[in-house]
């Protein structure tokens, strides 16, 4: 039987665990609604906004170890944005199988259209925390998965980024 500071602990630890889930459950379906009338998908909207924000140009393998996306179900994703003029392709000058993941014009019209309101959104839903509880929480959200790719198997890898 564990003493009583580790059932504590454990007690704890799910119910952070359980609100970050209920948190992510709450966003998911705010940006679910958001984006159900909109020209876009909430997923082709991160994608075109990793690009924009990320400091070097995104790879089709970097952008699917990001989103967690097995290659080939993204291929389908970038072919539908591609078709939809939203992204192109361009050839790396070092492997000629990869490619760079670039925003045209229309996509950077669309993120100007869209980008605004979802920070409205987004604000909305934060707006009972000071900006210093804000990054407390990235930070904190950041260690957590740390943490979790050390301990589990399916790493995450994160994209450099600009400043918004």
């Amino acid at each position: 039987m564990a003493d009583n500071g580790e059932s504590k602990n454990g007690v704890i630890i799910h119910e952070a665990l359980s609100g970050i889930l209920r948190a992510g459950t709450v966003l998911k379906n705010a940006t679910r609604q958001f984006f159900r009338n909109r020209p876009t998908t909430e997923v082709q909207f991160n994608v075109l906004m990793l690009i924009k924000y990320a400091e070097n140009p995104v790879t089709q393998k970097e952008l699917s170890e990001w989103l967690l996306v097995d290659k080939s179900n993204l291929t389908g994703l970038v072919d539908r944005m591609e078709s939809a003029g939203h992204l192109k392709r361009v050839k790396t000058a070092n492997d000629r199988r990869s490619y760079h993941l670039l925003l045209t014009e229309e996509a950077e019209k669309l993120l100007e259209e869209l980008e605004q309101p979802f920070r409205e959104l987004l604000n909305s839903m934060t707006g009972e925390f000071t900006l210093e509880e804000l990054l407390l929480i990235t930070r904190l959200m950041n260690k957590l998965q740390h943490a979790l790719d050390n301990r589990c198997a399916c790493s995450v890898s994160t994209l450099p980024r600009k400043e918004k």
